[in-house]
């Protein structure tokens, strides 16, 4: 699995594989196939896209803004070759992305038929004291793309972004030494920046910073996993999901301190694969990890959490 996220509604699991986009109900348990693969749909009727599934004659229409972590599949030109590190929509209808080289593209979205570049520039005006040799690494945005997030080799920093315009709020994290951060994330409610990092010790590290009060709200060294390959809070702050070397760890989550709650093995389907995703439902009662092909669902309510699993396909 590429991509996968959940309806606000909570209602369907949207997911994409091996070329192709589906939804699966949770009431029914019947699995919808977008009709349009992974290419939006444009519903003129309401002037919005989104995707349309299908099933035995059914129809689900599933918009973009009805997704809790919308997502779509562009195949644009571009006049440089370079790599995209952060992709985020604006609104409704404007997406933008960030790449290794410090450039800005805002595409509009709202027509399926063509997806034009309407504002393209460099970070690096904006960044003035930035060497030119350092490559951005990694980078985020938050859900509102009022933020971004960029590491750099050895340092992440954190900025706000409005109107083409980037100012610079706060040094999160500077080491002597270059450090890979294997998992980036804004909180669901953008107050919080969430990162793994493994250090030039090869130890692993997970950092939680409060951006309004601009501290670290929590932090610990991982004694399990190498790398975090992806990560989850929970909207109320109560749980942190880290997935990782066919593992999760399910923590309980407070300001300044992390309790581990449980730690559930995996099964390896397959050699040299790992999660894709991973995220709990808004009434936190369910967990889904993607790992490969297969869709890993937890009652986080069970007595037992691992004997609750339910496998997907």
């Amino acid at each position: 699995f590429t991509y996968c996220t959940l309806t606000n509604d909570g209602l369907y699991f949207v997911y994409s594989c091996e070329g192709s986009l589906h939804a699966k109900s949770f009431v029914t348990g019947e699995v919808f196939t977008s009709v349009s693969g992974l290419s939006l749909y444009y519903f003129a009727n309401v002037k919005r896209v989104g995707y349309l599934f299908r099933l035995d004659g059914k129809e689900k229409a599933i918009f973009l803004t009805n997704l809790f972590s919308p997502f779509m599949f562009l195949v644009v030109q571009s006049s440089f070759v370079r790599k995209s590190t952060a992709l985020m929509f604006l609104s409704v209808d404007s997406i933008m992305s960030v790449s290794s080289d410090l450039s800005v593209t805002v595409w509009q979205t709202s027509t399926a038929e063509s997806i034009p570049c309407v504002c393209e520039f460099s970070l690096t005006a904006y960044i003035a004291y930035s060497p030119k040799s350092l490559h951005v690494k990694n980078c985020v945005l938050s859900s509102d793309g009022s933020l971004i997030a960029i590491h750099q080799e050895t340092k992440v920093e954190l900025y706000s972004f409005a109107k083409a315009e980037l100012k610079f709020l706060h040094s999160v994290l500077e080491s002597t030494y270059e450090f890979m951060v294997a998992y980036f994330a804004f909180s669901a409610d953008g107050t919080t920046l969430l990162f793994y990092i493994q250090d030039s010790r090869n130890d692993s590290h997970f950092y939680s910073w409060d951006i309004k009060e601009e501290v670290f709200s929590a932090s610990f060294k991982s004694p399990g996993f190498l790398a975090a390959e992806c990560c989850y809070l929970s909207s109320d702050k109560r749980e942190l999901v880290l997935c990782g070397d066919y593992e999760i760890e399910i923590w309980e989550y407070a300001e300044h301190t992390c309790r581990l709650l449980t730690r559930l093995a995996v099964d390896k389907p397959y050699h040299s694969v790992g999660f894709s995703q991973c995220t709990v439902s808004v009434d936190r009662q369910f967990l889904a990890c993607c790992i490969a092909d297969v869709i890993l669902v937890y009652c986080l309510n069970a007595s037992n959490i691992n004997s609750s699993k339910q496998v997907l396909r």
